[in-house]
């Protein structure tokens, strides 16, 4: 298997990760005006004045560049305390195969050193290998299951727009 790093995102990570944030919405084909400038994530992320990361992002490093990342954060339950939320995962075509299930138990070896009750994520139908990951992993899909849904309102939507 190809030597793989996964790594915790520096400031000199920040233009890489501008990039490959612009990929992932180029393959998803999102049309958002909304993608963050490297000023946004960088305040977001490495703000000195913050008593904590509004989220946390793990990149993947390949022969010194970098070829995917995971952004996630924490929230809370009320049934099972501190929850990881992994938001976004994005590989290289080229490194999915290698990349996807280390990149995946990196993240939840973090969720169970923060002592995380759960995790919760989003994942669409068609995304195979991750889907397969979280169902082999002992996860299960909460709609299906619980009857539970997930809904969004965008920022074009709220009162002041």
């Amino acid at each position: 298997m190809t030597d793989y790093l996964i790594r915790e995102f520096r400031e000199s990570d920040l233009a890489s990760l501008v990039q490959l944030i612009q990929d992932n919405a180029k393959h998803l084909n999102l049309q958002s005006p909304i993608i963050p400038t490297s000023e946004q994530l960088k305040q977001d992320l490495l703000d000195p004045s913050a008593t904590q990361s509004k989220f946390h992002v793990l990149v993947c490093e390949f022969e010194g560049s970098l070829v995917g990342y995971a952004l996630y954060h924490f929230g809370f339950s009320t049934f099972d305390g501190r929850t990881m939320y992994p938001k976004e995962l994005y590989l290289a075509d080229a490194h999915k195969e290698d990349l996807r299930p280390l990149l995946l138990k990196r993240l939840m070896q973090i969720a169970e050193e923060m002592k995380c009750g759960r995790t919760e994520w989003l994942s669409q139908a068609g995304w195979v290998g991750s889907n397969e990951f979280w169902i082999n992993s002992g996860g299960f899909d909460s709609t299906v299951e619980e009857n539970w849904h997930q809904y969004r309102l965008n920022a074009d939507k709220f009162p002041g727009n």
